[in-house]
């Protein structure tokens, strides 16, 4: 069984009212779901409000530590391009060469599934929901081709003045 859920803190639990005991009671809940059925259970979750460029950790969870305690894996999925916005060079264009798409990191808090530790970088076309893997070393080539490509425009548009 798995089931997918959009915002675990959405879900509505009448004894409990908005807060840290709600959360946890969900967060048992949800383990206890799992553990009973053999299922999975792969779900969104809330932030605190992180400052500009800062890239989420287990830490970061809002509201409940029993959401980190009771998960077998977190995957935190970060974008440059949604945090930094025009100061982010983590980009690639779409095939019109006309919008800005997000690169998006992966990377692990916690994994008791597997031993990978490590980060997993994916092209992403939001519209239509697909993600493409991509290697470390490609990731960074894209970067570089952007900071070429800003410092070029740049150096152009000093030219025309």
């Amino acid at each position: 069984i798995f089931l997918f859920l959009d915002n675990m803190h959405l879900v509505s639990v009448p004894q409990y009212e908005e807060g840290r005991m709600k959360y946890k009671f969900l967060s048992h809940e949800a383990k206890a779901l799992c553990v009973r059925y053999n299922a999975t259970i792969v779900s969104t979750i809330e932030y605190r409000k992180l400052p500009f460029g800062m890239k989420p950790s287990n830490s970061d969870l809002a509201e409940s530590n029993s959401f980190e305690y009771d998960s077998n894996a977190i995957v935190h999925m970060y974008s440059d391009l949604h945090s930094k916005r025009d100061d982010s060079n983590l980009f690639h264009w779409s095939t019109d060469y006309v919008t800005k798409q997000p690169v998006i990191e992966a990377y692990f808090g916690k994994n008791k599934v597997s031993s990978f530790k490590g980060n997993l970088w994916m092209k992403s076309w939001p519209d239509k929901a697909y993600f493409m893997e991509m290697t470390e070393q490609a990731m960074r080539d894209l970067v570089m081709a952007n900071e070429q490509s800003r410092q070029a425009y740049a150096s152009d548009d000093g030219n025309e003045e």
